[in-house]
């Protein structure tokens, strides 16, 4: 709707040449130092490896980083980071499941199946990390703070500068789905793209 296509508007200002080459790309060659690392590791130990896990783990930690500003280091082995970057892939695949459930939104009512409850689980471990940066824009009386907005180039930033100017009210629930939605349009593709570029270069070196 309406939301959607203000927030997709918001979120193309990050997409210009000078994000891409100040920002974004500082992101990006800092975070392939540590996939360089995970790739000559599994090279020297000569045995078989699925690319994909890491080149999603490293899109996932930029994005973090390009959106909220947040160190996540899910590819270098951070505990607390690898349990949140789970949590975010397990709830993808349990959210699709959804769809071919018949009668879905009763059994997550009352939590009659293994993967309802799971789904709860891996949301309180998400929405805890994602509520940390929510947090971090409102003030005490729950109004977005300007000190928190001054000189801000993220993602979440830029979406709260076009609201306050737009005149239309955030609140935490609608910039949690904001931050969400970020993440899965700049972490899969990517990560994607970059698994089917691995595999073209193998297949035709």
């Amino acid at each position: 709707g309406e939301e959607w296509k203000s927030q997709r508007a918001t979120m193309s200002h990050m997409f210009n040449r000078r994000q891409l080459r100040e920002r974004m790309s500082t992101v990006f060659g800092t975070h392939a130092q540590e996939l360089v690392g995970v790739f000559r590791k599994a090279a020297q130990e000569g045995s078989p490896f699925n690319v994909q896990v890491p080149f999603y783990c490293y899109t996932f930690d930029c994005i973090n980083m390009i959106a909220f500003n947040r160190q996540v280091d899910s590819l270098g082995g951070v505990e607390s980071d690898i349990e949140f970057q789970r949590s975010f892939d397990i709830l993808q695949t349990l959210f699709t499941n959804r769809f071919v459930t018949p009668g879905w939104k009763f059994l997550a009512r009352f939590q009659l199946t293994e993967s309802e409850r799971l789904i709860t689980k891996h949301i309180g471990i998400v929405n805890e990390r994602i509520y940390g940066v929510v947090d971090s824009y409102f003030s005490e009386g729950g109004e977005v703070s300007d000190n928190a907005l001054e000189g801000d180039q993220t993602m979440t930033g830029l979406f709260l500068e076009a609201a306050k100017v737009e005149g239309r009210v955030c609140d935490r629930k609608s910039l949690r789905d904001l931050a969400i939605g970020t993440m899965l349009a700049g972490r899969d593709t990517t990560g994607s793209a970059l698994t089917s570029c691995m595999q073209h270069l193998c297949d035709h070196p």
